[in-house]
């Protein structure tokens, strides 16, 4: 959408990616603000009475991600404000109209929070400015899309590319005329030639400085960024940065922190992310599996389609051409019936051709997509993590399930026949 390079790269159920906020501008343009876990509904209008509850639970929204909290603070606040009416009253009578007011804030926090629940069971969609396919918001909003960590890596290897290219044309810093540069001062920042090096050395001022080789410098950059997997960094929770995503939610099947199942997916059945990748790795490549012979199939009835198309081209010229030899020698007397005659071959040609046409695109599309999301998913599980993997394992089994979706295209049949006796062309 910006045209750009990636920033914050998320995935759609299609698999296009864009950067977050490309997606936060074309989708919720008209939100004032967007809801860190739930979908962006519109607020509901509410009576005066609980205009405070709600206002303090408010402040609390960013810190906790749950309706079951919001819900407990809201008795509290209410228990409060009832407590401090009645406090001129007798002990006796305070302690029964506590009581009374707290079980009615009790049954109006129940209201509201299934107000909410209904509010959160109406789904947001986004719709790909790409191939306009939707996709529903997941639990937890917007910021749960998962991160594109195959676009990730591709930039990081560009940048890495890019520094070494300008590692490659280092000139010495101190001399005037442009000679390579072997060695860097870590002191001072500069690149060294083998002479200037030794006068570094020398001077009393800088020989104390640390100096290494470019290449071997070099060869620890490389290093650092061609970890292997075991060694990468532990992914990090976007709601709750400072707890590591290891676990699995296998009813929303979506990654999580210890919060986030606490929060986000209370009550629901969830495994590790060693555990997890087990099974749902087997049932990717499944998938990919299956989907595979869906693209070989598609290839070969775009070709049957196309010899079909040209065996209607080839039937319509040898009609034509009869129908042209025919009406010739009858041109004056028949030019009515000619003209009717080669409409009606002609409206068969345009209508079986727009049917093989229609067909090859449709087949088309469908081995173009399922060949990206095979691509996609030999890439994700060749170059990322077991929990990078299940982060995609929702968006891949929903695409996976409808490139399967496949009708077989219909074979149009070649049946044109022209007969000079009853001067109609039968189609």
């Amino acid at each position: 959408m910006c045209r750009g390079i990636y920033q914050d790269p998320r995935s759609l159920n299609c698999l296009h990616t864009f950067c977050f906020q490309c997606i936060v501008n074309e989708n919720f343009k008209e939100d004032v603000s967007i809801p860190f876990w739930s979908q962006p509904n519109s607020v509901q209008p509410r009576e005066p009475t609980e205009t405070k509850a709600l206002s303090t639970t408010k402040t609390n929204s960013l810190y906790s991600s749950s309706p079951e909290i919001t819900s407990v603070r809201s008795n509290s606040d209410l228990s409060t404000i009832a407590s401090k009416q009645r406090h001129s009253s007798f002990s006796f009578k305070r302690k029964k109209s506590a009581e009374r007011l707290t079980i009615k804030s009790k049954n109006r926090t129940k209201q509201i929070k299934d107000e909410t629940q209904s509010n959160l069971d109406a789904k947001r969609l986004i719709v790909c400015d790409i191939c306009q396919f939707p996709t529903e918001l997941p639990l937890g909003g917007i910021r749960q899309l998962p991160q594109n960590f195959l676009i990730l890596r591709k930039i990081e290897e560009l940048h890495f590319k890019m520094s070494e290219k300008t590692l490659s044309s280092i000139w010495c810093s101190l001399c005037c005329e442009e000679t390579s540069a072997t060695y860097h001062c870590l002191n001072c920042t500069v690149n060294l030639c083998t002479l200037c090096k030794e006068a570094h050395e020398r001077q009393r001022s800088t020989s104390g400085h640390k100096i290494q080789n470019i290449l071997e410098l070099r060869k620890k950059h490389k290093q650092k960024n061609n970890r292997n997997d075991n060694t990468r960094l532990p992914l990090k929770c976007i709601m709750h940065p400072e707890f590591e995503i290891k676990f699995f939610c296998v009813a929303c099947l979506q990654v999580a922190c210890t919060d986030c199942l606490a929060l986000l997916h209370k009550g629901h059945k969830y495994e590790t992310a060693a555990k997890a990748i087990n099974h749902y790795g087997k049932v990717l490549k499944d998938s990919a599996e299956q989907t595979r012979p869906l693209c070989n199939y598609a290839e070969h009835s775009v070709e049957k389609l196309n010899e079909t198309a040209k065996g209607i081209n080839r039937k319509c010229d040898e009609i034509k051409t009869q129908v042209e030899t025919f009406v010739n020698s009858y041109f004056e007397a028949i030019e009515v019936h000619r003209n009717t005659l080669l409409q009606q071959v002609h409206r068969a040609r345009e209508s079986k051709v727009e049917m093989i046409l229609e067909q090859q695109l449709s087949l088309e599309k469908r081995a173009q997509d399922a060949s990206i999301a095979i691509q996609f998913t030999q890439e994700l599980t060749e170059m990322t993590s077991d929990v990078e993997i299940l982060s995609f394992l929702k968006i891949l089994l929903q695409r996976f399930e409808y490139c399967q979706q496949f009708k077989a295209p219909i074979d149009p049949k070649v049946s044109f026949r022209f007969f000079k006796r009853t001067r109609l062309c039968c189609l």
